[in-house]
């Protein structure tokens, strides 16, 4: 009877532990990625404010040439500035300002590499709470654009966010070579980073289960597809 006891306890305790480990490993894939984030979030703040600075020497200049009448300083000026402009970051407009930042930076991200990338976002309230549902997003994203990236010919991803009713659905697919490998129950690849590659999906699995949704993952004919279901 001890022995069965013992033999339980133990049971009870390794499963305990797994738990503990599979929770460490989800919130240090979180934590990277939120950093991340956080990290270019901040850094286009600040850009911004420098930019917003500086312009009032912008006009302050145009100002004085015009009122020199020397206009073709202004017509060179203005030339000049507007040839310096960059690529513009993809307009997303979902009424959350971190959540069009992240598919914005997604989307150019993909046209720099080549990558086929539509989207079709209607979004107008987060079906979970607003920082989950970032993280949630991060991990997807990131995923398919990795995958992606490691394509040589067929690139492509697919981004849907729609509201129906009672009902919202974010659908992401993307293109892949590696076919996936399971660990457990766990999907992974062949990445070679230290060992996390794959928990970025455990949380997202978590975050659709704590929100009572449904989440579909297929992967064949070299697409691999998320589709959740939150409801409303």
């Amino acid at each position: 009877m001890k022995l069965l006891l013992l033999i339980i306890i133990s049971l009870v305790l390794m499963l305990e532990y797994h738990v503990v480990i599979r929770t460490n490993h989800i919130l240090k894939e979180t934590e990277s990625r939120m950093k991340v984030y956080y990290d270019l979030l901040s850094d286009e703040i600040q850009q911004k404010l420098k930019k917003s600075h500086d312009k009032r020497y912008d006009y302050e200049y145009l100002y004085g040439c015009l009122m020199q009448k020397e206009y073709d300083k202004c017509e060179n000026y203005l030339k000049e500035k507007c040839t310096s402009i960059g690529p513009q970051t993809s307009i997303i407009y979902t009424g959350y300002g971190a959540v069009d930042y992240l598919i914005g930076k997604n989307v150019d991200r993909c046209r720099e590499n080549n990558i086929k990338v539509t989207f079709n976002v209607e979004m107008h309230e987060s079906p979970i709470e607003e920082n989950e549902f970032f993280v949630l997003l991060a991990n997807l994203l990131d995923n398919a654009v990795e995958a992606a990236l490691k394509c040589i010919d067929e690139r492509f991803v697919e981004i849907r966010m729609h509201e129906m009713s009672s009902l919202f659905r974010l659908y992401i697919a993307n293109s892949y070579v590696e076919e996936p490998v399971k660990a457990g129950k766990r999907l992974v690849s062949i990445k070679n980073d230290g060992g996390n590659h794959g928990w970025g999906l455990e949380s997202v699995k978590d975050m659709v289960k704590k929100y009572h949704g449904t989440i579909d993952i297929i992967y064949e004919s070299k697409k691999f597809v998320v589709d959740i279901v939150f409801m409303c």
